[in-house]
């Protein structure tokens, strides 16, 4: 064969551009593949090949073609699996939405580890698409989230110095640098990069839990402003993004 072919492969369609009146790139998501960019010939107005598939967001199933030389990749037919409807009808999910796919664009480290951040993807979307109420945090969970599924993982439940477990305080602290908690011991002599006052029992669950448990128990709550702040210098830190300007720059 002079090219390789893959049928019915999933994924999620990032962002689609036009390059000529009738043909169209589409970047997409896909669990074998991490992000790609492929040609579609014709996808502007075929009705059979491309049925109402090449759109933002969409889930779908694509054949693929490439020549071995892997010089360009090329989509032949598109079959719609989801289309996220609810997110179309409510502006504010949509820009949750991608503000999501934009930090995965700016965080992609290739097909390593992209069938986890494949399922993480379609459940956040499933719940911004669904879900009753989604608290303005979301966002943030997901980068958390993704940076823990890109091996940035922190321990929270001991001491990231000593060892010690830390499953009897009610509040430490956090090295958002080092990404581990401390006990109060070590935290006098940590350095910079550390915040006081956390739950660290809701960190956790945070990082641990799902989309759907998000959706439930991810709305801020008084006095925990050190929290969020946290989860935010945390991904900033190890993931080198930060919202600049619509987009995420790496700093």
């Amino acid at each position: 064969m002079s090219r390789m072919e893959s049928r019915g492969e999933q994924a999620v369609i990032l962002r689609v551009g036009t390059f000529r009146e009738i043909d169209c790139w589409v970047r997409f998501f896909s669990p074998l593949r991490g992000i790609e960019t492929g040609f579609a010939f014709g996808g502007r107005r075929s009705r059979r090949r491309f049925t109402g598939c090449l759109d933002s967001l969409n889930h779908v199933r694509l054949d693929l073609e490439a020549p071995r030389s892997g010089r360009y990749l090329t989509l032949s037919q598109g079959t719609l699996v989801h289309r996220f409807a609810g997110l179309h009808r409510d502006m504010q999910r949509m820009g949750m939405a991608v503000n999501c796919i934009k930090f995965l664009e700016g965080a992609h480290t290739g097909a390593d580890q992209a069938e986890p951040v494949f399922d993480l993807l379609l459940a956040a979307l499933d719940v911004l698409n669904a879900a009753p109420d989604v608290p303005a945090t979301f966002p943030l969970l997901f980068r958390a989230k993704l940076a823990c599924t890109y091996g940035y993982a922190p321990e929270v439940n001991l001491c990231g110095v000593c060892g010690v477990s830390l499953s009897s305080m009610e509040s430490g602290s956090f090295s958002w640098r080092g990404g581990y908690a401390l006990c109060a011991g070590c935290r006098k002599r940590a350095e910079a990069g550390v915040m006081d006052n956390l739950d660290l029992s809701r960190l956790g669950l945070f990082l641990s839990g799902s989309p759907e448990e998000w959706a439930r128990t991810g709305r801020p709550k008084p006095g925990d402003s050190n929290l969020w702040q946290v989860l935010d210098f945390f991904v900033q830190h190890h993931t080198g993004l930060q919202w600049t300007r619509g987009r995420f720059r790496r700093v």
